[in-house]
């Protein structure tokens, strides 16, 4: 027989022995049975829970999924170390080891065993949870949210203590001293460290930003692999540490020093991915204080201003594409020697012209120096034109807020929801003037808060050109023409604006005009539940919107 079918046969036999125990079945019963009334009494359109709970596809899976994980991680502590207690006190292990296969395929099987059992009280956990969704919750359903936290949350939470108590399990033998510990681990986890330090010590992913939206699916996905991909390796390298522990004489040495080398492996790779954390998140406060001190090396330069703007934007993936046409005016009483703008450091400038000539420019991290064909004076005016590509970075938005505040999730009921400020992917763009994703004149606001806070109104003008089925959103109503099989949406507001926003996604399109005034709502298909409601108020509908613009404008 085979190492791998020696492994599957022990995986199957605990497997079997588990699923015999009863305190396993009260365990699976009763979570199944509490989960699935709480989750359906709450997923009720009768219970007056929040909006977010019902709009998110991923409110209903995450609520259940985020209590099973807490469930089964203090229980798994229980059932991973019962085969040690049970192998001794029937005193079975010496008829058994004296089988010809080796300490790597007892302990996989072992492990596979507890992990393959509890796996399939998740399935169970996320079918019931699937099954309300449908029948009884109004929220939108997404089969990709519940694959998406099972693998960001369930998985590595199962695999890492499953580990860990095998480890404890061969080195304290004694299992009442193992349990004790695992559930002082998960108490800390829980209730003291899980929002500490980069949210690198949350074993159960209870305090780490997660939420899965029907636009850009998990928005933080970078994050989660560095947080949660590292409880996967140690679990994994603790199980294959467990094969050099065990109390057996090495069949194979070869393949006895091979889990060593593993095990090794496997834990410096998940100390390097939390290294490398720790560091993307230094380096982005890094970055954020290096932004600051050049925006006061250039806060007394007197600024220009924006009389026009002109954006011809294009997307690659994540990649932005801008060709922009600036009507710069030196508005102050001295010959401007130099044009100060600022534009967000992940995009790379790569050409400056102004009419024939090319111009020379510097950049100094978000700052962008255009050197005029003469000194401009008061009074005069140029055309610029900037080209550049890249990908915004979001370490340069809100500058003046500490980075611990700004990467800080938003706390809704039992959900922490990441905070995100750069949207740019093929599904969906949301680009905010913040982001600085198109030139603006002097320093931004934020960067020289308490400071001057006076605003440039300028005349915009966007063009964006998008693949059938994409619709873009900004200010003003668009003009759509077609060019080369893709639709080419351009913007121009009649008033000078002090900034512009760009939105971009697969949208549905309702317009209702009332009083010359033509109302657009734009939405994800499959979310529009609430349309339903507009039946009952269908005559009203005007006369309400009427009066609620009246109040805005009083």
């Amino acid at each position: 027989m085979t190492p791998v079918m020696i492994c599957l046969k022990i995986a199957a036999y605990e497997a079997k022995i588990l699923l015999r125990s009863w305190g396993f079945r009260i365990f699976a019963l009763l979570g199944l049975i509490l989960l699935g009334l709480l989750t359906a009494g709450i997923a009720a359109p009768s219970f007056a829970f929040p909006y977010y709970f019902r709009s998110l596809s991923g409110s209903v899976p995450l609520f259940s999924l985020k209590l099973f994980n807490v469930y089964q991680g203090i229980i798994v502590v229980f059932m991973a170390t019962e085969f040690f207690k049970r192998d001794r006190r029937t005193d079975s292990t010496q008829v058994i080891f004296s089988r010809s296969f080796s300490n790597t395929s007892y302990i996989l099987g072992k492990f596979l065993g507890v992990l393959g059992l509890f796996l399939l009280m998740n399935i169970l956990v996320g079918v019931v949870t699937a099954l309300i969704h449908l029948f009884i919750s109004d929220a939108p359903f997404n089969p990709q949210a519940y694959l998406s936290y099972f693998l960001t949350l369930n998985l590595p939470t199962l695999v890492f203590l499953i580990g860990m108590s095998f480890v404890l399990a061969m080195v304290i033998r004694s299992q009442a001293a193992v349990i004790l510990l695992g559930l002082a681990v998960s108490t800390l986890s829980l209730v003291v460290l899980g929002n500490k330090a980069y949210f690198i010590p949350d074993i159960f992913g209870f305090h780490t930003p997660l939420m899965y939206s029907d636009f850009i699916g998990l928005g933080n996905g970078a994050q989660l692999l560095q947080l949660r991909l590292p409880f996967v390796l140690l679990g994994l390298g603790f199980v294959f540490g467990t094969v050099l522990l065990a109390k057996r004489l090495r069949q194979s040495p070869l393949t006895t020093a091979l889990s060593g080398a593993l095990s090794v492996l496997l834990i410096l790779s998940a100390l390097a991915l939390i290294f490398f954390h720790i560091q993307s998140n230094q380096g982005m406060d890094s970055l954020r204080r290096d932004l600051l001190a050049e925006s006061r090396k250039y806060a007394e330069v007197p600024a220009v201003s924006v009389e026009s703007c002109s954006l011809d934007v294009k997307f690659s993936g994540s990649v932005l594409s801008v060709t922009s046409e600036v009507l710069i005016n030196n508005v102050h009483e001295k010959p401007a020697e130099s044009l100060l703008l600022t534009l967000n450091p992940g995009l790379q400038v790569s050409r400056v012209t102004a009419g024939d000539s090319t111009l020379d420019f510097t950049r100094e991290g978000h700052v962008l120096l255009i050197q005029p064909p003469e000194p401009l004076a008061p009074g005069a005016g140029i055309s610029v034109r900037i080209e550049y590509s890249g990908t915004p970075l979001e370490a340069y938005c809100y500058p003046d807020i500490e980075g611990q505040n700004l990467r800080k999730p938003s706390k809704l009921g039992l959900y922490n929801v990441p905070k995100k400020y750069v949207f740019l992917s093929e599904r969906f763009v949301h680009l905010t003037a913040e982001s600085g994703w198109y030139p603006r004149a002097g320093i931004p606001l934020s960067h020289r808060f308490p400071g001057a806070v006076a605003h440039d109104f300028s005349l915009y003008t966007l063009s964006v050109q998008l693949p059938e089925g994409r619709a873009a959103v900004s200010q003003g109503l668009p003009e759509i023409t077609e060019s080369e099989g893709e639709n080419i949406y351009t913007f121009r507001p009649k008033t000078p604006l002090p900034q512009i926003s760009l939105t971009v996604g697969f949208f549905e399109e309702r317009t209702l005009k009332v009083k010359e005034v033509e109302y657009k709502l734009f939405t994800l298909p499959g979310h529009d539940y609430f349309t339903s409601y507009f039946d009952a108020i269908t005559e009203d509908l005007p006369k309400s919107i009427t009066q609620l613009k009246d109040e805005f404008e009083v």
